[in-house]
């Protein structure tokens, strides 16, 4: 009372600013914290987001890029990333310092908005989501300040007026009307998000997509502890506009700096107990670390069970309940029976590669010499490869090769695909849709212009040697085209090959391989090993590390046999592993589609071709 009376007689002494309008209770929030998240969080909510160790993201961090995305977009920017998609470990807090705050910002600072919210189970919405939001929306009214104004006292949904409201549900696909139940809102400010988004249905992704169409503000944040790679909350990491994250208990502050600093949080001693707990989660110990199997090191010494230590430094492979459990990893679904793992998918996500060319040298160097040791002031490998290199007698030229896989789609729902393999960077390239809709000639001229149009790229890039592998059962065509391209074949001067690959013929190593297709996904494995997999499609990895093999007995021998497509088709929704087998074809050694002959010989057959074609 004495503050306003103060105010008057100030302003009327005209030592105070008049008072401009009154600014409504949204748009004073908006001002305040409406580019503050973080300090939403920790002012109003009273909640420390922690930061995330060894250089891997945490709830700060992720709180940030959210803040920064919405930032963006209210200054009109396009193409912001708004799909949020979290990994995590059990005892991170995704929901309580995630989800939950992610909400109360959303709704108190933006208006009018629609924020909605959905799980598998009513219970993960009311008793994890919305418990946590109550938690928020309590400690923030504890400092006076009301974050969820028209919170009803037991349903999950908060309302100002018809176009502002928050609201928690769980919806089903009954008579397959679920994505139509789920539509119908559009607005200025939207917010998604999903809780436990792996067991959450497809329809409920179609539907949320089909909502997102101009807003001013839109957010879309999943996260979900990932049991399995094929889910579509998996997929969703290779949404065009999405963030994506891992919070694993190996870059969690309690666990790493073993503390408590995180309230609630999984501690360090729990930890160990989930690596010695071979009925839930646990780990073996192996001796190397080893990509494919996600092993991991920690720099303090765990105690076994039933006594002793295992040192710091012990390398331990995580069994399946700990990958998702502890590491926030999807275990790959093959169980052991797929050539790829998805431990050695992810890692050609982040492989720096180090390729190194062939190097033509007359005459033959002595045994135990390399091509360095003629060049010791220079870096062979950035030499051009169209110019003959001398040094002590010898001639050197430097060959670059690359490899082109081409899986033709048949009629229906198949796609062809391309890929490209240089330098050890498997780049996918295209994919040749609607062939139900073309005539064969029609069909054919697409797939050879996306293979010329690659090819060329190749060769100013500095490749002089180019083999690519054709699908046989649909592809004839193009094989012959291919083979008869004069032109192309003059950009590669080291060798111009056309393979028509038939996927059931024979293996290279028939006493290990049933068939060709299943030694080229066997050997693919070796190949990624040291290769980089550069902005993959929404299904390769799917593709690669969910196609399982049996043993069948062939020739008196128990040989490996790739799962058949029909048989894989059934198992995933109907879809076809059209970006695996368009991979393995451009990843396989070309030692697999090895022809009598020189690289001569084969560029004399193809002017045969020439002379046909003319």
């Amino acid at each position: 009372m004495l503050q306003a009376i103060a105010r008057v007689r100030l302003r009327e002494a005209g030592k105070l600013k008049p008072e401009g309008p009154k600014r409504d209770e949204q748009t004073r929030w908006r001002e305040r914290y409406g580019h503050d998240l973080i300090g939403f969080c920790e002012r109003v909510l009273g909640m420390t987001p922690w930061k995330g160790v060894n250089g891997k993201p945490g709830q700060y961090e992720i709180l940030q890029d959210i803040q920064e995305s919405v930032t963006r977009q209210l200054a009109g920017e396009s193409d912001v990333p708004y799909v949020f998609v979290i990994e995590a470990a059990h005892g991170v807090g995704k929901t309580y310092g995630l989800g939950a705050p992610v909400i109360a910002w959303f709704y108190r600072c933006f208006g009018p908005c629609v924020v909605q919210s959905t799980a598998n189970t009513n219970d993960q919405v009311r008793d994890t989501l919305w418990k946590n939001l109550r938690m928020h929306v309590a400690n923030a009214l504890a400092r006076r300040k009301n974050v969820m104004p028209g919170l009803m006292p037991k349903d999950m949904r908060a309302e100002t007026s018809a176009e502002h409201f928050a609201m928690g549900f769980v919806t089903n696909d009954a008579g397959g009307t679920g994505t139509e139940r789920v539509q119908g809102q559009h607005n200025d400010f939207h917010l998604w998000v999903f809780e436990e988004a792996e067991g959450i249905a497809e329809f409920m992704y179609d539907a949320v997509k089909r909502q997102f169409t101009g807003n001013t503000v839109r957010l879309w944040v999943l996260y979900a502890n990932p049991k399995t790679s094929t889910s579509t909350f998996q997929e969703m990491k290779r949404h065009p506009l999405a963030k994506v994250y891992r919070l694993s208990l190996t870059d969690f502050p309690n666990v790493w700096n073993g503390t408590t600093e995180v309230p609630g949080g999984t501690t360090r001693s729990t930890f160990n107990e989930m690596i010695e707990d071979q009925r839930t989660f646990g780990c073996e110990v192996v001796p190397v670390m080893d990509e494919t199997k996600h092993t991991f090191t920690v720099p303090w010494n765990v105690p076994k069970a039933g006594g002793g230590l295992h040192p710091a430094g012990t390398v331990f492979a995580p069994k399946r309940g700990f990958m998702y459990g502890a590491l926030g990893i999807a275990p790959s679904g093959g169980g052991g029976d797929t050539f790829i793992s998805a431990g050695r998918f992810d890692a050609c996500l982040e492989r720096t590669p180090e390729p190194t060319p062939t190097f033509e040298v007359n005459p033959p160097l002595a045994l135990g010499a390399t091509v360095r040791d003629l060049f010791p002031d220079q870096d062979p490998t950035t030499f051009d490869p169209h110019v003959t290199y001398r040094s002590a007698g010898h001639t050197v030229r430097v060959i670059w090769a690359a490899q082109i896989g081409v899986d033709c789609g048949r009629y229906g729902d198949d796609a062809g695909t391309v890929y490209s393999l240089v330098r050890q960077l498997l780049r996918f390239e295209e994919a040749i849709q609607g062939a139900q809709e073309l005539d064969s000639m029609t069909r054919t001229d697409r797939y050879v212009q996306a293979v010329v149009k690659v090819a060329r790229r190749l060769a100013a890039l500095g490749v002089t040697r180019l083999s690519i592998r054709v699908d046989a059962g649909y592809g004839s065509g193009i094989i012959d085209a291919l083979r008869k391209h004069v032109e192309l074949a003059a950009l590669f001067p080291d060798g111009y090959l056309v393979h028509e690959v038939a996927f059931g013929s024979s293996a290279g190593d028939p006493e290990q391989y049933a068939d060709l297709v299943t030694e080229m996904y066997a050997l693919a494995d070796e190949v990624l090993s040291v290769t980089r997999i550069e902005h993959p499609p929404l299904l390769l990895k799917r593709d690669l590390t969910e196609r399982k093999y049996a043993y069948v007995t062939k020739g008196g021998r128990d040989v490996r046999k790739l799962e058949k497509k029909n048989d894989f088709k059934k198992r995933t929704k109907g879809q076809s592993p059209d970006d695996g087998d368009g991979a393995v074809l451009a990843l396989a050694p070309e030692r697999l589609f090895a022809r009598a002959g020189s690289l001569s010989s084969a560029i004399a057959d193809l002017e045969d071709y020439a002379l046909d074609f003319d």
